[in-house]
């Protein structure tokens, strides 16, 4: 079904531009990093090469991106008769057990459900994963400006490729082993700019509940969401002078007062617009690791 859905809803251009902008939001941060002068050399080297090889999971894992693929995967089920249910339901069990024993000598990583709304990031395997809810509008649109598009699907993925350098992936090396390889002084350093975020959210009081955030629980998505906006909106500049000046467009009729960096910052932020009730905002503030997304 997953599949289906991949191929009804994504088409092969749109991976292929999403890919692009990937490719590009990786060389913002790796220029940032480069840029940096409170990092030591070393430090910046091992930070370029796990950036360098975090993996990306887009849409679909590379082994069921072809139905000829899917359809080996599946073999493990044997015939499933569509008469009888109770039989169905066992050999698809039967099926989950084989496949994780399959998966103990062979290389098929990332089994999710694909049409889920979600992006993440794993530190233990240095790997972030785009799904193909998240590939959809309002945070990719295969025709709009660059400028909504580097906004929307740029900011989410610039999110995730910034955890693997937050308060925890920072702990996890470029193969996702726990490792510390920051030099003392950079580390000494990095903690300290926690620390401004921490407090910079902890000021912060959330308008339907009255109740003020701690910084400390949110900081890894905090330091996401601030490194995300930067990576992606240098990537998208450099993007559009250095290969596609001519998709760089503005919005039609009421939205053509916008200009295109206004459109980049507009298109982010809406992918936080909410109305929540107090009783759901309190609830979040106590569970989520999250920021509101007021104060996002």
């Amino acid at each position: 079904m997953n599949f289906l859905f991949m191929k009804k809803f994504i088409s092969d251009a749109g991976m292929a531009e999403i890919r692009g902008f990937l490719t590009q939001l990786k060389h913002s941060l790796n220029e940032t990093i480069a840029k940096a002068d409170w990092m030591g050399e070393e430090t910046k080297l091992k930070a370029q090469y796990k950036l360098k090889n975090m993996l990306s999971y887009l849409a679909t894992p590379e082994w069921a991106s072809k139905a000829e693929d899917l359809d080996k995967a599946y073999e493990l089920t044997g015939w499933i008769s569509s008469e009888n249910y109770v039989n169905a339901y066992r050999k698809m069990m039967e099926f989950y057990g084989k496949l994780k024993f399959f998966m103990l000598r062979h290389d098929i990583s990332g089994i999710y459900q694909p049409s889920m709304i979600n992006a993440f990031y794993a530190p233990t395997m240095n790997e972030i994963s785009l799904l193909i809810g998240v590939l959809q509008p309002p945070l990719y649109y295969p025709s709009a400006p660059l400028s909504v598009n580097f906004g929307g699907i740029g900011f989410i993925t610039a999110h995730e490729i910034t955890h693997g350098f937050d308060d925890t992936g920072s702990q996890f090396n470029f193969k996702g082993e726990k490792e510390n390889w920051w030099d003392k002084d950079t580390l000494k350093i990095y903690k300290e700019k926690l620390q401004c975020f921490i407090r910079q959210y902890s000021n912060y009081t959330e308008p339907k509940t009255g109740i003020k955030l701690n910084g400390n629980k949110t900081i890894g998505d905090d330091v996401a969401d601030n490194g995300g906006v930067h990576i992606a909106y240098n990537a998208y500049k450099e993007y559009v002078r250095s290969k596609y000046a001519e998709k760089d467009l503005k919005l039609p009729f009421e939205m053509n007062r916008f200009t295109k960096d206004q459109l980049f910052f507009i298109s982010a932020a809406n992918f936080f617009c909410e109305n929540n009730t107090k009783f759901i905002s309190s609830l979040l503030l106590l569970l989520d690791v999250h920021s509101p997304n007021s104060a996002r």
